[in-house]
């Protein structure tokens, strides 16, 4: 691992999932670790850390490949960070504009709605030069996104950001619902952040 910034002596990551066999800088002096349920604790005096970046060997249980992803702390505090998710359709779903990419803390990421196929199969193999743009009707103009919190929460605030750009069309509405009982309830909906409640 490369460690850019220390907190003074320590660095706080998330929990690694394995069990750490040991850990070292580069040139075999060993690094003080502490792999709880809750945090990966790093300790290296400011004397031994690099000035530009300092380079930590972890030895683990495991070949590395194998973990599952890692998430960093949450930046926003949301109930629905890194939680399981499905949308209705996205731009590439395996690489960029995914599921996760609208939930992710990062505003440099974001979901798009995919295709719409039906229009999309009367193109194929034609070049047309406004088919790349998101207001082209070959592009899906509505959508949903579904996260699993995994419990019963009681939710009192929803945060909804737009990507905005020129060339991508705007939200018009949204809605905000709950599943309850196998029933999908509206809990707000709202017409360019003009949010008006319907239940509570």
């Amino acid at each position: 691992m490369q460690v850019f910034n220390f907190n003074g002596g320590k660095l706080v990551l998330p929990h690694l999932p394995a069990k750490i066999k040991n850990a070292m800088l580069m040139d075999g002096t060993s690094v003080v670790f502490q792999n709880t349920k809750d945090a990966l604790t790093i300790n290296l005096e400011p004397i031994k850390q690099d000035s530009i970046v300092t380079t930590i060997k972890l030895t683990i249980d495991r070949p590395a490949m194998e973990l599952s992803l890692i998430y960093p702390p949450s930046t926003s505090g949301s109930l629905a960070y890194s939680k399981p998710a499905k949308v209705s359709s996205s731009v590439a779903p395996f690489f960029m504009h995914t599921t996760e990419a609208s939930l992710d803390d990062n505003d440099n990421t974001f979901w798009s709605l995919g295709r719409n196929d039906s229009v999309a199969s009367t193109i194929i193999e034609k070049k047309i030069e406004t088919q790349h743009d998101p207001k082209a009707q070959v592009w899906n103009k509505s959508g949903w996104l579904e996260v699993d919190l995994g419990v019963v929460k009681t939710v009192t605030k929803a945060h909804i950001q737009e990507f905005c750009r020129d060339d991508y069309s705007p939200v018009t509405s949204f809605g905000i619902y709950y599943e309850e009982k196998g029933v999908w309830q509206s809990a707000a909906k709202g017409k360019q952040y003009i949010l008006e409640t319907v239940n509570n």
